[in-house]
């Protein structure tokens, strides 16, 4: 163990050149920002809730608990250990301690990758450019989820297999075969280690076995056969254990099944070929890392290439697999590198141009991620609102809907974990599993079966199929819709609820437009609180408080309050809507309620007019005339424009006796505002503060 940390730790040669030191570093903060990004995978809550379900009964579990349309059936699961890690990790911080968990499982596999680009001739400048690129290419599939042990264990197995043969298979090195292989099996079901073994066992076998006796030269054995017996009889022990554990022939069965099942599988996006244009920087690495490999093809050994094979035909099948592929080709990439490295000794600078091309692939990198990634891996954290029915599920709790739920195929893990075991989903994106959604959208004959109250939808194509089925929406949200039978159970709920002109993708400019309308304003601010009272969304709430303002619907001041109280439930921290809440209640006879609003708006918006007029309102009525006056002039000195500021301020310096303050003030509020309805008691103080101090 000492002999690996030392290994491990042993510092990058001077060899390597200009920025050696500094350029791996700069490199790994890269990938760290690359794929810092907010929880956006589908299936993480899928396995959230499995790992939820299984600490609770203390047993693994291996059928389908969540649904009613697959209650019992065999899940043909391979990641329960990984299951139960990720909920302990979100029970102890949630989303962000999983982000964190994922980056440091970024920083050991951008590791792992350089120590085996290393071993293959390549320096630390060049293995660590090759590491971002293989992270990059994978951004889609290093997520929290099972697959991230995945991505860990093969980088580890692949630096594990070239390191042994660095060294000539000394025992010490291949003891954790076994070991790594079954932990494998348990966390994801290591079919990429069971690829990469056979691969490399098999290619190793000929190249030091076969090729010998065919008069081909053998590589130099120091130990001559020694070492790739051990290797092989290490080999040997790993297969057997994988397939005599208790989870070893069922995941491969499971593996088996979904092979046999493909067109169903093909239907779902990852199990598609690379084509769309989140897969641009696999196909460029894929045409660069061949391009090397062919002009150096023979320098390449054929263990490197056995390894890169099989996972180059999957990742051209299947999309799920351009991580896997990116990474298997690293040893024959890095091998590819070297050799171009060892051609370019008769040119003087090529320390340099190497890192200067090595510095553009870095800033490539960071300008794609900027400007041409997908949104859902925009740099952020937390949970990506934007995709998760987060708001349709409270809704439905809260009015308490009973019945039968439908929901789009991605809904169903996040629903599983906020809603179930209770509330029972009717699909999940495992085709093998979940059967019922190809008859429930081809044979509207069959629908009266599932007997459907409600339903999550997620893509626009769904939407008329409800509608023609008598449902009618009263939740609407980015990500999703929820909609509900017309039925005299439901009467109530649509009338109270029911979604005419709100859409969340409204821009300002319609959101104002149908608020304002006397057609719609009324319905539409209704819709609109509703929307707010179960999901955070900063900028509809900033709209929203401005609607309420300008909106022909709003009556009054209570009624203002009413719609701004459920608004602010999950966005009292959006300044705009908690000023419009402060001034209602002032307006109301509540100024304390309203003052600790107002302070905590200019608290974190100093700026903000309607908390800081208001607040100095509170304090004029209090008779604290100087603290009012501090409010008025910082108002006025930060919204010159605002008459409403300037006339504040003459009032507050009038009841001070400064006299020229508040003839500035009240002049001011004048040629600003010369048609307003104070303009005459504007006029009538400025007259009044000739003889005296004004009144």
């Amino acid at each position: 163990m000492k002999r690996l940390v030392r290994d491990i730790l042993t510092p990058f040669s001077a060899a390597d050149g200009p920025g050696s030191r500094i350029f791996p570093v700069a490199a790994l903060l890269a990938a760290l920002y690359i794929l810092t990004f907010s929880l956006q995978d589908y299936d993480t809550f899928w396995h959230l809730a499995y790992g939820r379900a299984m600490i609770e009964t203390g047993t693994f579990i291996n059928h389908e608990i969540f649904s009613y349309t697959a209650q019992g059936k065999n899940l043909g699961s391979h990641s329960q250990l990984a299951q139960v890690l990720l909920y302990l990790l979100w029970v102890a911080g949630g989303a962000n301690l999983l982000l964190a968990f994922k980056l440091a499982v970024v920083a050991v596999v951008f590791g792992l990758i350089v120590l085996t680009a290393r071993l293959g001739g390549v320096g630390a400048t060049g293995g660590a450019t090759l590491a971002l690129a293989v992270l990059v290419v994978g951004m889609g599939r290093v997520v929290e989820r099972p697959e991230i042990f995945s991505i860990l264990l093969q980088a580890l197995l692949l630096w594990l297999l070239f390191r042994a043969r660095s060294a000539g298979y000394p025992h010490r090195w291949l003891w954790a075969l076994p070991l790594l292989m079954v932990l494998w099996d348990y966390l994801h079901g290591a079919l990429y280690g069971l690829a990469v073994l056979c691969a490399f066992l098999g290619a190793e076998g000929v190249r030091q076995l076969v090729l010998p006796r065919l008069g081909f030269s053998a590589p130099t054995r120091p130990e001559g056969d020694g070492g790739i017996v051990r290797l092989l009889g290490w080999g040997g022990a790993t297969l057997g254990a994988m397939l005599v554990h208790p989870n070893g022939l069922l995941n491969y069965w499971a593996f088996w099944r979904v092979g046999q099942a493909s067109h169903e599988y093909q239907m779902y996006g990852e199990f598609m070929p690379p084509h769309s244009e989140q897969f641009y920087p696999y196909w460029v690495f894929l045409v660069c890392a061949l391009a090397l490999i062919v002009l150096c093809l023979r320098h390449v050994d054929l263990t490197a290439l056995a390894v890169m094979v099989p996972f180059l035909y999957l990742s051209l099948t299947y999309n799920r697999a351009v991580m896997a592929f990116a990474l298997a080709a690293v040893p024959a990439t890095a091998q590819a590198m070297a050799r171009l490295w060892r051609w370019g000794e008769r040119f003087r600078r090529r320390e340099m141009a190497a890192l200067v091309l090595a510095v553009a692939l870095l800033g490539g990198a960071l300008i794609y991620k900027q400007f041409y990634v997908i949104g859902s891996h925009r740099f952020g954290t937390g949970i990506n609102d934007e995709i998760f029915p987060i708001g349709s599920i409270r809704f439905v709790q809260e009015q308490k809907l009973s019945g039968n739920m439908y929901n789009m195929d991605a809904f169903g893990g996040y629903l599983a974990f906020m809603a179930g075991p209770e509330r029972k989903i009717f699909n999940y994106n495992q085709p093998g599993v979940f059967t019922a959604l190809f008859d429930y959208q081809h044979n509207p004959e069959k629908r009266p079966q599932w007997q459907i109250n409600y339903a999550f939808l997620g893509i626009p194509e769904e939407i008329p199929m409800f509608e023609a089925d008598g449902f009618v929406p009263v939740y609407w949200e980015p990500g999703c819709a929820l909609f509900v039978r017309d039925s005299a159970a439901n009467a109530r709920l649509i009338e109270t609820f029911r979604i005419r002109y709100f859409r969340p993708r409204h821009r300002d400019a319609e959101l104002l437009a149908f608020g304002k309308d006397a057609r719609t304003a009324e319905p539409y601010l209704r819709e609109v609180a509703t929307y707010l009272a179960y999901r955070r969304d900063p900028r509809i709430a900033q709209a929203f408080a401005r609607l309420l303002d300008e909106s022909p619907a709003v009556k009054d001041d209570r009624h203002r309050v009413a719609l701004l109280v459920p608004a602010m439930r999950y966005n009292s921290d959006v300044a705009a809507l908690q000023a419009a809440y402060g001034q209602a209640l002032f307006r109301l006879g509540e100024p304390g309620r309203a003052e600790p609003l107002f302070r905590e708006v200019l608290a974190a918006a100093p700026d903000n007019f309607a908390a800081r007029i208001g607040l100095g309102y509170i304090l004029y009525d209090r008779g604290d005339f100087a603290a009012a006056q501090e409010q008025f002039t910082a108002l006025a000195e930060a919204h010159p424009e605002a008459a409403d500021a300037h006339y504040a301020r003459g009032l507050a310096a009038m009841r001070l006796c400064q006299r020229e303050q508040a003839r500035s003030g009240f002049e001011k509020f004048l040629e600003l505002a010369p048609a307003s309805p104070y303009a005459a008691k504007a006029k009538a103080f400025l007259a009044s503060l000739a003889t005296g101090c004004g009144s």
